[in-house]
């Protein structure tokens, strides 16, 4: 469901980019798109906690549908756009 998620991110032309933070013990998404000649971005740091899940596939779930929503956003966004 995550990798169908992520190609499917690829297709529509969006970039994905995580890292983990020891500081903060969380992940920090951030989620790009090129419309127009410029750039469209949403960057969200996502604890454990929040995710409130041991479970891998509650896991995946949790980040798809926090994928899906930012490219959402973005999507407003750029339909928003002069």
């Amino acid at each position: 469901m995550f990798e169908r998620t992520l190609k499917d991110l690829a297709n529509r032309h969006f970039e994905v980019i995580w890292r983990y933070e020891n500081m903060t013990n969380s992940i920090m998404v951030r989620l790009e798109k090129r419309f127009d000649h410029q750039w469209y971005k949403l960057e969200r740091r996502i604890g454990f906690e929040d995710l409130k899940t041991s479970n891998m596939p509650l896991f995946e779930f949790c980040m798809v549908q926090i994928l899906k929503g930012m490219a959402q956003e973005i999507d407003r966004m750029t339909a928003d756009a002069p």
